[in-house]
């Protein structure tokens, strides 16, 4: 939602009538470069109006699909946030808090692997809905 002062800016904007004036050297007012295009063709789209749109009407982030690579570093952040969490809050010695972050950092490998593919399959289901509402 937007804020209170993007809200009062877009109104503002809906309020005045902007109209874009392109000059010459010499002062003399001329036809917009989208109007001058040859053969009366329409400008091209840029990258970004093309993006896919989600329910917000931005562009979709791209997603990556699912490696391993990055399921460990994910696990190996949680590992070292276990051990934080655990050495702090435990009242095990440091020894005890890193086994159990390590042993629950290898147990979660699989679990974000399978996380990110269950993200990447709806990804790739809904990129190929707003594909096929196009057509």
């Amino acid at each position: 939602m937007a804020t209170k002062k993007q809200r009062r800016r877009r109104e503002k904007d809906q309020r005045h009538d902007w109209e874009v004036v392109y000059v010459d050297d010499a002062g003399n007012e001329i036809e917009s470069p989208a109007e001058a295009s040859p053969a009366g063709k329409p400008a091209a789209r840029t990258a970004k109006a093309q993006a896919p749109r989600g329910r917000g009407g931005r562009p979709l982030r791209e997603l990556q699909p699912p490696s391993l690579p990055r399921a460990l570093k994910w696990a190996g952040g949680f590992a070292v946030a276990m051990f934080v969490f655990t050495s702090t809050a435990g009242k095990g010695t440091v020894l005890t808090s890193f086994v159990t972050s390590l042993v629950y950092g290898v147990m979660f490998v699989p679990l974000f692997y399978f996380m990110h593919r269950v993200q990447y399959r709806a990804y790739v289901r809904m990129r190929d809905r707003a594909a096929a509402k196009k057509s």
